[in-house]
Order: structure tokens, then sequence, then C-alpha cells
């Protein structure tokens, strides 16, 4: 009976959830290609970085335009009308600001009005733009997750322990 009800719940989560999408790695001519698009929409949106919520809203994930994290793994999720296509962008910037793309990802947004995107980061800066169009309205945001190396963290969580004893050692700091 456990399996069965198991099954049926994994069952309903397939045909009514939304999707979970996680993108390939682009080859080198795709990206290219793909790289022109990106700087026309951040051309575009240079001035108005706010996504219309109308169009596309991100409901986690994508706290502000700019988080510090130590996270390996971004899950971003939002919600968005039947029929309209939104794209999740990730590139890096070149010494001269040019955006280096590394994958997108397509979602045409189906009944459930919903979708997700597991995004791999990369150690720095990653930036995110998430476009949406739906008929004649268009809109688009870019996003910067700066992955701090996990060492950070470890000498973070070290710090209470420090300033708690009498004697106040700085020395991890070398």
């Amino acid at each position: 009976m456990k399996r069965l009800i198991l099954l049926f719940a994994i069952v309903s989560m397939i045909l009514i959830g939304g999707t979970v999408s996680k993108a390939e790695k682009l080859n080198q001519i795709e990206a290219e290609k793909q790289t022109a698009n990106l700087v026309q929409i951040l051309d575009q949106i240079k001035d108005k970085n706010v996504l219309n919520k109308n169009v596309v809203n991100i409901v986690s994930g994508l706290e502000s335009t700019y988080e510090p994290t130590f996270d390996t793994y971004r899950i971003i999720s939002g919600e968005a009308k039947q029929g309209t296509n939104v794209s999740v962008w990730k590139y890096k910037k070149s010494a001269n600001n040019a955006p280096v793309l590394n994958e997108i990802t397509l979602h045409p947004i189906g009944a459930s009005e919903m979708f997700s995107d597991l995004i791999e980061l990369d150690l720095g800066r990653n930036y995110i733009l998430i476009h949406g169009e739906k008929d004649i309205s268009t809109t688009a945001a870019e996003y910067c997750l700066n992955r701090k190396d996990a060492r950070i963290k470890l000498k973070l969580k070290a710090m209470p322990l420090l300033f708690n004893s009498n004697k106040i050692d700085f020395g991890f700091l070398r």
C-alpha cells in the first residue's frame, strides 16, 4: 500500500507539477551565436534591471541583484502565465566586461505556470539573466551570484570560538 501511494505521488508530481531543468554546457558555435542575443538583451535593460512581475515572477533562488554565496548549486524557481517563454542564461564576464556565455535553459510555460532551474555555480561571479516573453510583453533582469571558497566559510564559523576565549588569536588570517 505504501508503494502504491508513493508511486501515485511521484506520477502526480510529474504530470501536474512544474518542470525542473538543468542546462547543458553550450558548444563554441552556439555560445557565440547566443552571446550576440545576450549582449542585445543586456543593452536593453541597462537602465531598468527589474523583472515585470506580470510576465515573470521569481519565487525563490534570487533574492537580490547581487548575492554572495557558498553554494555550489542554486535552484531558481518562478512563475509565469501559460504560453510565456522564459529563458535563464548563465554567463561570466571577461576582463573587458564582455559576457562569456556558459549555458541557457529555455522554459516554455505550460498549465502549471511554474518553472524551476538548477544552476551550477563556478567560483567567483556567476551572472544570471532571466528573460521572459509573452505576446508583445518582454522583460529581463540580470543577477550576480558571487560564489566564495568554502575555506572562507570554515574560517567564519571558527571566529565565534576565537572571540569567546580569553586569548584572541588572529593567526588564521595570515
